[in-house]
Parts: structure tokens; C-alpha cells; sequence
């Protein structure tokens, strides 16, 4: 990573005291007027390297010294990087107090990164057997990826001894260089949705250190952009292999956000529900108050359709922060959605939605109440659904959606009358508010006003509803009086039903009409004592249904069947009267 520009050196102290501080070491009150030289690239934009001498005391402190100069000297021909001169190296250790034998991997890093180097070289000597094995790498400061040097055994520490380490550790930097490059590249593509190219730098760069987390992680999520991109299936091999990446970077940081909530998105994309809930309760436990992290996860789990998982999520968070109203919304609103499968989580969905009413006032979003209103209707509990709708309408009285939804809770409630007068608010609120003539329409309908019922439909017509709309409305009510086995209701609004009625729909009007006609029929006909009267009527409602079932046509195949059973019934019914009439 590139250091900084002398116009953040601010920003750059801010970071030097933090890792002066892991150091364990003093800061010096000159530190702030040196921060710019130390924060500055070398001339060229060329890297900073950090050359710690090898910890070689067994050997003698002076060939550590050696081959540390050795390795400058080299780095000086890369045109990407420059190594740190000696003496700046003394000055830090001067400056934050440290003493050279004290370094060790992790503190040389530590001190790299305040000297503003974005490589550091650090190695020792073991003895092993009659010879001395040196071990070292260079270490990128920023992720702590490292490029080991391949061991290198030496006898003494003549020349030629340091001469052999610098050029191993030499071609161990060029690797170094081809490593970050790689995967640089590998981010870059990942960045920009390449996930092929990416998978192709990620690999190089892990062919070189494959331990790299960085690497590691951004090829899980090529593998997850493959499975993303793939719509023509068979994409279990690109999830597989995405999570087998992100577990890899876990089993070396098993607290690595990004890693968790990746890895847990995948398992839920494949159904491996369990294991999702396992690892974004492991991301969550890393920052558990968090709710925009609480409810990212939520999201993620109620798009794969883990609904009872994803609820459960917004319920913890809610132990941290009660009165969350981002929390309640969401718990509300998975909640209803799960409860057409589980109607016990519509509780569930209007407790929360009462306590957001309650904590917003009239400030809530209309649409939470229109879902609470939703959740009241599918709990069949119309008379609570009238008293939440009449508390909301307090703070949005102004609102015509509101009033409509109002009045389809007091239809449920068989509030007619009263379901009117709401539909007569909305239109005063908006003359042009959908169906609103058609909706009052049919509460007056409903409530036995037939007159004031096909004035509002001629309304609704005037003012955009189509005659078809009308005519499914008396249809539709047609049938629900028909199934409550109120024939003769049924008969009136198939009669207004017709005058609405698309030419490719009368004779499935008729053929409901005369059927409606033939069960009114059959249950005046049926009693054995019925008397001349009733018998009148059930001829009469029989010759209306066989007129119908001949308008009807062939539009549905009982017909013949209905009309067969008509006839003998008129025959049975005058058989019946002639006999009364007898005496």
C-alpha cells in the first residue's frame, strides 16, 4: 500500500501513535515536525523496504549487518522499490527508544509501518548441527502476508555465507514483487466483477504464499460472482468452492467479518440454513449491538427464505435495543410475511407493529400501518383491526388510503353503513382515489341499499372504472350470496350483473343465473308437503332456469344435464299442482 502524502501527516501521527503504543515504545514530541520525511515515498513513487539485519548472535551480529547491506545494495536496482538506508533504520531505533536484539517478527512490523515501509525483511540464525540454517522473509506491512525466503544453510560467516543469503532472499523478493502484484490484480478484478481474470491473479498469488488471506478471500468471492452470474445452473460447484475459500480464511482468522458473513451467505443461498444461522450468529457476536449489521444479516437470511431464522435475528438484537424502531419494522414486516405459513407469527408482526405506532406516533410510516391493518385482516380479528385503524387515523387523518383500508376493516365487521361513511371521507379527501365510487358502491350494496348502490357505480363508470369492474363486483357478491344458499338475493345482483356484463362473459353469466334459478327451484319443490304456492313458485323459478340454460349455450358441459333434471322436475312439480288443484 502506497504511504501517505505529506498534506495527511496529521492523519499519519494519529496512526504512528497507535503503533508506538502496540510497540511498547516512547514518542518523542520531535516525532510530529519529522512525520512528513517519514510518511513520504522514496523519489520515483518507489516503495519503501525496511531491511532489518538478521538476528544471527550465534553466528556473529556483525554477518547479520552484512547481509542486511548486501540485500540494500541489491534492492537499489528494482525500479519499484527502494530500501530504507541504515542510518534512518538507527534513527528509528534511537527515536522510539527499541533495541535492535528486542526486534522480532511482529515488532519489526510494528516499526516498519511507523517509518512508513510497505515491505520488511526479517530473519534469524539457528545453529543446526555443525552449520547454521538462516530463516527469513519479507513481510508485507499492511495484511501481514509474508514471502518466505527458502532456508538457507551456511557453515561460517565468510562472504561467500552472506553472498548465498542475500541472493536467496533477493529471489525471494522478486517473488515477493510478483506475489503482491497478483494479488493486487486478483482484487482489482474481483472489484470490477472479472471473476474469471480474478481467479487467474488470485491463483499466481497464491501459488507463492498460499496462506494468504487477502488471496484466500477474494477468490471465495470470484467463486461467489460465478455462482451469482450463472443462470443456466449447475452453479452448486461455484458456491462449493466459494465457501471452501472463505472457511480456508477463517481457520487462520476465525473472526474475519467479512469472511463470516460471506461464508453464511452462501450457505443460505444453497439451503444449508443451520450452517448460515451458525456463522452469522458468529459474525453478529463480534459487534452484537450493531443494528445496521443485525439487519443487513436479517435481510440475507429472509431473501433465502430462512424467514423463522431471520426473525429470530431481529428478536436478539431487540434484547440491546428495545425500542429500535428499524428493528421493529423489520420484525414486523418478516413476521407477517412468514405468517402464511405459520399463522402464530401474526402476533408476533402486530406487537411490533403496535410498539412502532406507540414510539413514532404520527410520524409512523403509513405503510407499517397498512401492513399491521394487513395482519389484522389475515388474523380474521376485524374488530381490533377498526380500533388500530381508528387510533392511526388520529395522526393521519388526512390520509385516503388510510380511510379505505378503515373502511374494508368495518366491511369485515358487517359495519356496512359505517364502512360507507368512510369511503364518503376518502372521496371528499380525493375525488379521483381509485374505485373509491365502486368500493362505497358495493358497502351500500351490501348493506341493502340497492339504489344508492347503482348510483355509485354509475359514478365509478364516469370516473374511470371500467363496466367490467362493476360487473365482477355484482358477479362476484352474486356467488357469495349463492354459496350462503340466498337464492333469491343471488337472482337480484345477477340480474344487475347483466347490464355490466362484457359480451365474453354472458353466457357464464347466464348459465350461474339459471343454475341460481334451479337451486331456488329445488328447495321449494323439495318438502313432500309443500304447499299450491311454494309449488307455483318452483315451477316458475324452473321455466326461468331452462330460459337461461338455453341463452347459456354450450359454455359449460352440465347444461344438458341441468336442463334434463329441470324438465322432470317441472313435470313432478305440475303432476303435483293438478292434484292440489283436484281437491
Amino acid at each position: 500500500m502506497k504511504s501517505g502524502s505529506t498534506s495527511s501527516v496529521k492523519t499519519g501521527v494519529g496512526a504512528l501513535v497507535g503503533a508506538a503504543l502496540m510497540l511498547g515504545l516512547s514518542f518523542p514530541s520531535a516525532l510530529e515536525s519529522h512525520a512528513a520525511s517519514i510518511y513520504q515515498q522514496e523519489p520515483g513513487g518507489r516503495f519503501r523496504v525496511l531491511v532489518v539485519p538478521l538476528a544471527c548472535n550465534d553466528v556473529d551480529k556483525k554477518f547479520g549487518e552484512k547481509v542486511a547491506k548486501s540485500i540494500r545494495e541489491n534492492l537499489e536496482d528494482f525500479s519499484t522499490h527502494a530500501p530504507i538506508p541504515e542510518n534512518e533504520f538507527k534513527r528509528a531505533l534511537k527515536r522510539y527508544e527499541v533495541k535492535q536484539e528486542d526486534l522480532n517478527a511482529i515488532r519489526a512490523r510494528q516499526l516498519a509501518n511507523l517509518m512508513g515501509a510497505q515491505v520488511v525483511y526479517y530473519g534469524e540464525c539457528a545453529a543446526s548441527g555443525a552449520s547454521y540454517q538462516v530463516d527469513a522473509g519479507f513481510i508485507d506491512v499492511t495484511t501481514g502476508d509474508e514471502v518466505a525466503v527458502p532456508p538457507v544453510s551456511i557453515r561460517d560467516k565468510s562472504d561467500e555465507s552472506v553472498e548465498s543469503v542475500a541472493q536467496a532472499s533477493i529471489q525471494a523478493f522478486e517473488q515477493q514483487v510478483r506475489f503482491v502484484r497478483a494479488r493486487q490484480f486478483c482484487a482489482d478484478y474481483v472489484g470490477s466483477q472479472q471473476p474469471d481474470n480474478a481467479l487467474r491473479n488470485c491463483n499466481e498469488a497464491l501459488e507463492i504464499n498460499a496462506n494468504s488471506i487477502p488471496a484466500l478471500f477474494n477468490k471465495g468471492l470470484a467463486f461467489r460472482q460465478l455462482y451469482e452470474n450463472e443462470e443456466s445452473g449447475g452453479t452448486d460447484g461455484w458456491a462449493d468452492s466459494a465457501v471452501y475459500y472463505f472457511e480456508r480464511v477463517l481457520e487462520q482468522d476465525p473472526g474475519r467479518r467479512e469472511a463470516l458473513q460471506n461464508a453464511a451467505y452462501i450457505y443460505s443461498q444453497i439451503g444449508e440454513a443451520e450452517k448460515a444461522s451458525e456463522l452469522y450468529r458468529q459474525y453478529l457476536e463480534l459487534d452484537p449491538a450493531n443494528v445496521p449489521v443485525r439487519l443487513k444479516v436479517a435481510y440475507d437470511m429472509a431473501q433465502a427464505d430462512l424467514m423463522a431464522e431471520a426473525i429470530s435475528i431481529i428478536q436478539e438484537g431487540l434484547q440491546f435495543s428495545e425500542e429500535n424502531v428499524d428493528l421493529l419494522q423489520s420484525l414486523g414486516d418478516y413476521s407477517l410475511r412468514y405468517s402464511e405459513e405459520d399463522s402464530t407469527y401474526v402476533d408476533i408482526a402486530l406487537e411490533a407493529y403496535e410498539q412502532v405506532l406507540s414510539l413514532k406516533g404520527e410520524e409512523t410510516d403509513q405503510a407499517i400501518i397498512e401492513n399491521a391493518l394487513a395482519a389484522y385482516t389475515r388474523a380474521n380479528r376485524s374488530k381490533e383491526a377498526i380500533t388500530f385503524a381508528e387510533r392511526a387515523l388520529e395522526s393521519h387523518s388526512d390520509s385516503p388510503r388510510l380511510w379505505s383500508l378503515y373502511a374494508d376493516a368495518l366491511g369485515r365487521d358487517g359495519r356496512f353503513a359505517d364502512a360507507s361513511a368512510a369511503m364518503d371521507r376518502v372521496v371528499e379527501l380525493d375525488a379521483s382515489y381509485p374505485n373509491a365510487y365502486l368500493k362505497r358502491g358495493q358497502f351500500k350494496l351490501q348493506g341493502g341499499q340497492d339504489q344508492a348502490a347503482m348510483a355509485d357505480f354509475n359514478l365509478a363508470i364516469q370516473s374511470g372504472s371500467s363496466a367490467a369492474d362493476v360487473y365482477m363486483l355484482f358477479y362476484s357478491t352474486a356467488h357469495v350470496a349463492r354459496n350462503e344458499r340466498q337464492y333469491a338475493r343471488a337472482v337480484s345482483y345477477f340480474e344487475r350483473a347483466v347490464e355490466f356484463a362484457p359480451a365474453d362473459r354472458k353466457q357464464d353469466l347466464e348459465f350461474w343465473w339459471g343454475y341460481t334459478f334451479y337451486q331456488l327451484g329445488e328447495d321449494l319443490a323439495k318438502p313432500e308437503d309443500a304447499n299450491l304456492s311454494q309449488l307455483q313458485r318452483a315451477q316458475q323459478n324452473f321455466q326461468a332456469a331452462l330460459a337461461h340454460f338455453n341463452r347459456a349455450g354450450s359454455v359449460r358441459r352440465e347444461i344438458p344435464q341441468l336442463k334434463d333434471a329441470a324438465d322432470r322436475w317441472l313435470l313432478n312439480v305440475d303432476a303435483r299442482i293438478r292434484q292440489i288443484q283436484r281437491g
